[in-house]
């Protein structure tokens, strides 16, 4: 054989038994972390094939936005009432000549596609991160997002139509950041991270208020102290809640720092060393969220990040808690609580399709009984909604 062909029928066979080891450690991690079938509870659908070792969710999917331009991340999402046209309303961040802004967009369904897009933040005010929406209990619409340190809003008016930005509320003696806003047993509230300006290190402490028609807002109510802080993977902090299912007790979800927390070099605070990985806690309210019982962990994994949690009540006796698994495949997984956040499942694994990314992904249950999830496309050109359980009636 010509010595040139050997070398490369050597290097095609070497490079086939890599790619069959690849293969071999792959299955063995989805087994190690699958906490059950793949990507679906025991006893529910899993997929287009629930029985493959692979099995990527079938969808649909809906294009929410794919205007040309910067990258986009997704917000929230809220059911308007009939008064106001009973449609959808999402909201989401785009880049616009490198400054972060909130847009919004309506339709009848979120697995239709859904009207023009509106600018509901003010370019003159600067950027605007981590937009929210919900609804009040007069039915005034309110749409939110934080910069500066400081939580802002605008008034829905109308479809396409939004009032002036005003601010909404900060914290004395300390910034907020990554607002998420929840409606609770009818009782809608702000979760946030809250970082003391006389504090050194960079930990964030998670604290809730209640919003009241006008708007007004409740005193802060503090989750937790020093709980979401850098990883490797960013400095994810994102805080979300949900009830259990049992009235007046709900339930309060972040990215932990972790057990050792990285080292910060304070001419480059984006380059962190010695991080370990991030586990997801929590913590309940007996009061509706008037007072907290202590933090506890929920989920880890060795070796990997779990961040952007989003806490799901899916029906009475089914709490779920989805989030990114940073450098794993598949890219997201959840747990699940039956008996109203006191004890969970292992990890399962969500298998979504590889075009789609789960960072910062919101979830809700929509009037036709179907868990929808708001996500990015890889890359971030465009935003989605996409069907990832219909549960049962």
């Amino acid at each position: 054989m010509d010595p040139g062909a050997r070398r490369s029928l050597l290097a095609a066979v070497a490079g086939l038994i890599l790619v069959a080891g690849g293969v071999v450690a792959s299955l063995a991690l989805v087994s190690r972390v699958g906490g059950g079938s793949a990507g679906s509870p025991s006893g529910k659908p899993g997929g287009a094939n629930p029985s493959a070792s692979f099995p990527i969710l079938p969808g649909p999917r809906n294009l929410i936005d794919g205007t040309p331009g910067g990258q986009r991340f997704p917000g929230g999402l809220v059911k308007l009432d009939a008064g106001d046209g009973g449609g959808w309303l999402v909201v989401y961040q785009r880049f616009v000549d490198q400054v972060a802004q909130v847009f919004a967009r309506e339709g009848p369904d979120l697995l239709k596609p859904f009207g023009p897009e509106t600018l509901v933040s003010s370019p003159s005010l600067g950027q605007a991160f981590d937009p929210g929406v919900v609804e009040l209990e007069d039915g005034t619409v309110l749409v939110t997002w934080s910069n500066k340190g400081v939580v802002w809003y605008a008034k829905r008016l109308g479809p396409g139509r939004y009032g002036p930005v005003a601010q909404l509320f900060g914290d004395p003696g300390g910034t907020v950041y990554e607002q998420t806003l929840a409606t609770i047993d009818g009782r809608p509230a702000v979760f946030y991270d809250y970082h003391p300006l006389d504090r050194r290190e960079f930990l964030w402490d998670p604290r809730t208020r209640t919003i009241g028609p006008g708007p007004t807002l409740g005193p802060p109510a503090t989750i937790a102290t020093e709980g979401p802080g850098y990883g490797t993977e960013g400095v994810q902090k994102r805080v979300t809640a949900a009830s259990t299912g049992r009235p007046g007790r709900e339930i309060a979800v972040w990215s932990q720092h972790a057990a050792v927390p990285c080292a910060i070099p304070s001419e480059n605070p984006g380059e962190v060393q010695n991080c370990g990985p991030r586990p997801i806690f929590g913590a309940i309210s007996e009061d509706s969220g008037r007072t907290w019982g202590p933090p506890f962990e929920i989920v880890s994994l060795s070796g990997h990040d779990l961040v952007n949690p989003f806490a799901i009540l899916v029906a009475p006796d089914d709490l779920r808690i989805y989030f990114t698994v940073d450098r794993h495949i598949p890219e997201a997984g959840y747990v699940e609580s039956t008996d109203h956040g006191r004890t969970w499942s292992a990890l399962r694994d969500l298998w979504l399709p590889r075009d789609l990314v789960p960072a910062r992904m919101v979830l809700q249950v929509d009037d036709r009984g179907r868990l929808i999830a708001l996500l990015a496309a890889r890359g971030f050109g465009e935003l989605m909604t996409f069907l990832i359980e219909r549960l049962p009636a």
